[in-house]
């Protein structure tokens, strides 16, 4: 009769053995999976972070376009500006880190407005720069977005 009872507490002592393992191997994974994981997080909070400021600079250089074509050919310069930087300024994005420069050529009835982002940085501080620096495509640090409209009062 001993030995069914010890067989019984030898089930018992291998099925506790087999879930203890079972949460190491828990364990180990979530360890290998959670630098990716967390990565992965960040890198879409930093993209999303891109595109709002990005979209925010269109929007601004679009605003000032608008604001200095209805305006006087005198005055329609300073007014783009004008209006550029104060779209910005809720976004945060206030100079001597972002540039509003609007341009009237003197043979042209256009007015094109560039808004310049001087050393953009991400959210997290990750570098991103995965093919190496010298890469084009991947050099975010300056954004520059351009706008252009026909003068309604030349």
């Amino acid at each position: 009769m001993k030995s069914i009872g010890s067989n019984k507490l030898t089930v018992r002592a291998r099925r506790a053995l087999q879930r203890q393992r079972q949460r190491g191997a828990a364990a180990v994974e979530f360890a290998l999976v959670l630098p990716l994981f967390i990565v992965l997080i960040l890198g879409m909070i930093d993209f999303s972070h891109l595109w709002f400021v990005y979209s925010t600079m269109n929007q601004a250089a679009r605003q000032a376009a608008r604001v200095g074509s209805l305006q006087p050919r005198a005055t329609s310069v300073a007014m783009a500006k004008t209006a550029g930087e104060q779209y910005l300024r809720p976004a945060g994005l206030v100079p001597p880190k972002t540039n509003v420069e609007p341009d009237l050529p003197t043979l042209s009835d256009t007015l094109v407005v560039r808004v310049r982002l001087v050393g953009y940085r991400n959210i997290s501080g990750f570098s991103y720069s995965l093919f190496g620096s010298t890469n084009p495509f991947l050099n975010l640090t300056n954004l520059t977005v351009e706008s252009r409209m026909r003068l309604e009062n030349p």
